[in-house]
């Protein structure tokens, strides 16, 4: 191979590395970078749990159980449907409303010199998909659903385990490491933005 073949390609792959870890940046100028989610699978078999973590929906009030590794059987009643017994699937994270659960994480960056709201998140590989945060309750963990996330002029956003996070509920089909989930968010004054997020344990 030649030196001037050797450059064109040495260019050539720069050129598509670039391009492959380019963040998805919205026409205001938000940036969503690092965006993936946990894999989760339809199992109905449920390990034992150990520790109590009451969780919290916009649909009714849920509590359960969440064993060291990080593994959840949870029941509790739905206001409106009446008792919804879930048990969590292996690998996932849980089961409601007839599916496993998982979630969705990213960091959202404003370079700009306004501030921005995540108010809404969607999905077509959830039947409900919900703005979510963790917080200590009494000294326990619990997670509850959030009507928005800021993301503040010159900064960022976090959606990380653990924090603020985009809840995927009955999951419409199994999520496996190397997949691709398409989620769309829609901020208050960038309006929507869609993002590919990669499947993957972290």
């Amino acid at each position: 191979m030649s030196t001037r073949s050797q450059v064109f390609l040495f260019v050539g792959l720069m050129l598509l590395l670039a391009a492959c870890v380019q963040p998805t940046t919205s026409p205001a100028g938000l940036q969503i970078v690092d965006a993936w989610v946990r894999p989760a699978q339809q199992m109905t078999d449920a390990p034992p749990v150990k520790e109590a973590m009451p969780i919290t929906t916009s649909s009714g009030a849920m509590t359960g159980t969440q064993a060291t590794t990080g593994t959840m059987a949870i029941t509790g009643t739905m206001a409106t449907t009446g008792t919804l017994p879930m048990t969590r699937s292996t690998g996932g994270m849980g089961m409601g409303m007839g599916g496993a659960n998982s979630a969705a994480y990213m960091t959202i960056r404003n370079p700009g010199n306004q501030p921005d709201r995540l108010v809404k998140a969607t999905s077509d590989v959830a039947k409900v998909v919900e703005l979510h945060t963790v917080e200590e309750q009494n000294g326990v963990m619990a997670m509850h659903p959030v009507d928005g996330i800021d993301v503040p002029a010159n900064g960022e956003a976090t959606l990380k385990p653990g924090g603020f996070h985009v809840m995927l509920i009955a999951l419409t089909r199994d999520l496996k490491v190397g997949d691709t989930v398409t989620v769309t968010l829609t901020f208050a004054n960038a309006g929507d933005m869609t993002v590919q997020a990669k499947v993957r344990e972290r």
